[in-house]
């Protein structure tokens, strides 16, 4: 938008220094007026005789013509495809891991090396990083003995630096004072304003386990969500996720651990569900607090609020599908339940995977309305993304008979992590590689609801239709992404 809104500019200013020009040749006095006489004479006898005058004056005013409506029409589609949330909001260059820890200890190194570093120096470096970046969130997390400083950009996690504990401690109670954070935790809001342009970000202190390390978490309010296609969700979920919205409704949960990239995975839901219906699908959402800003959906930010009060009111509106993220009470539960016979619901819901987020929703609201009305569990699972350096490695017998209870092996390479300058020896790179995996209960694990539901009951029917994050693991690990070391790790794991 701000290239189309330059170019017309540019022509604005072109077409008024002709203007200008003509309008000064018209009423110019005798001083010039051999120069009038001169380019009248030479258009009447000269330009207007030869044979190309008028065609080639009839094409420059239709190629003028047919540009300035190609860059009017450009610019109108522009702003629509911006409105509709098919189009980034802003241009961010992709750069490297590497570049971005250049770029932030470009900007912090030279006050934190000074002996009495300003604190209000580096809160502002702090605020305007995922700006300039582009990153959704800017997190500090204490450390052993330094403050953790990294940025989230999708859902890549990459460590860019450190701060001292007595510079994380400025930092806190700076915009503590700045948003109004009176207690030692709580949240709010940051408007950054440059000129017209206006930027949210939403400021997050919180306690960890055991009430001592204090967190710091900035969150960017933005105008684009990536789609399916770009979080490599597999072809059948989103057929399946298709046919629920073919539907008008049904329930959609999308299950995982914290920190594992869910909220990405339900805008980019809500994102294609927009994208499918051309933009005719109302679609409204309930947050505990609003990750990215969205043009095409209605946001209900729960805030000190109880989420079901916020749900109800909605319910009593006519949206066609409701995203709700972190589903964490059987109130909460029981009404996406009764609403997902009406409307497509889709919710996200903090568990080990499908299976444990089935057998909670199950102790909320009944085993049978859940299998109802639930279209697929979609599992979600962040992995380490192996990197260039990797080396081939064979597989022992015990995790071969382990592996193909689940997924055929074949004669497939599987990769280790090696180490190089690269990745500092590690073997892997900061970028993380998503791991999705479908429960559908249309099929014999549906039988799991039938009596009395567990965690347990559910797994061993999930085992035994070979279900699971370990088939889409493998396939992973024999395109070279993962390592097979983290697949098997999958074996003991809960999902």
């Amino acid at each position: 938008m701000e290239r189309a809104g330059t170019t017309l500019l540019r022509f604005a200013l072109a077409a008024a220094l002709l203007a200008g020009l003509v309008i000064y040749f018209g009423l110019a006095a005798s001083g010039v007026a051999e120069w009038q006489v001169a380019l009248r004479w030479y258009f009447q006898h000269q330009w207007s005789q030869n044979p190309l005058f008028l065609p080639s004056a009839a094409l420059a005013g239709v190629a003028t013509l047919a540009w300035l409506v190609l860059a009017v029409g450009g610019l109108l589609s522009h702003q629509r495809r911006l409105a509709s949330g098919s189009v980034p909001a802003r241009r961010v260059e992709v750069i490297s891991d590497e570049e971005l820890r250049c770029h932030v200890q470009a900007q912090l190194d030279p006050e934190l090396r000074k002996t009495q570093p300003r604190i209000e120096r580096v809160v502002d470096v702090l605020l305007g990083l995922p700006v300039d970046i582009g990153a959704s969130e800017v997190i500090l997390v204490p450390g052993a003995q330094n403050i953790e400083l990294s940025l989230r950009l999708g859902m890549n996690r990459v460590v860019v630096g450190k701060l001292s504990p007595e510079v994380y401690r400025g930092v806190l109670e700076r915009l503590q004072l700045i948003v109004g954070i009176e207690e030692p935790t709580g949240h709010g809001v940051i408007e950054l304003r440059a000129g017209v342009s206006v930027e949210m970000l939403e400021v997050h202190i919180s306690r960890g386990e055991g009430g001592r390390e204090v967190s710091l978490l900035l969150t960017r309010r933005a105008g684009y969500s990536r789609t399916l296609a770009e979080l490599g969700l597999p072809n059948k979920v989103t057929q399946r996720l298709d046919e629920a919205l073919s539907t008008g409704r049904g329930l959609v949960v999308v299950a995982g651990e914290a920190a594992q990239g869910l909220c990405t995975t339900l805008y980019a839901m809500a994102h294609h569900l927009h994208q499918s219906q051309q933009g005719s699908c109302d679609i409204a959402g309930v947050e505990p607090h609003v990750r990215l800003e969205l043009p095409f959906m209605v946001q209900m930010e729960v805030g000190a609020a109880r989420p079901e009060a916020i749900l109800e009111g909605l319910l009593q509106e006519d949206h066609k599908a409701i995203v709700v993220r972190r589903v964490e009470d059987a109130a909460t539960a029981k009404l996406i339940v009764q609403a997902a016979k009406e409307r497509l619901m889709i919710v996200s819901l903090e568990a080990a995977g499908p299976v444990d987020a089935v057998a909670r929703l199950a102790r909320w609201v009944s085993a049978q309305e859940l299998r109802s009305v639930t279209h697929f569990v979609l599992g979600q699972r962040l992995l380490p993304h192996l990197c260039s350096c990797r080396e081939e490695v064979g597989i022992a017998q015990e995790e071969q008979r382990d592996l193909e209870q689940f997924a055929s092996l074949g004669a497939a390479t599987y990769y280790a992590p090696a180490g190089c300058a690269r990745c500092q020896g590690k073997g892997y790179v900061e970028q993380q590689r998503a791991l999705f995996w479908a429960f559908d209960f249309r099929g014999g694990l549906g039988d799991a609801l039938d009596g009395e539901v567990s965690e347990a009951a559910l797994q061993r029917a999930a085992r035994r239709h070979r279900l699971g994050p370990i088939g889409p693991a493998l396939e992973l690990a024999r395109s070279g992404e993962v390592a097979l070391v983290d697949v098997v790790r999958l074996l003991d794991g809960r999902w």
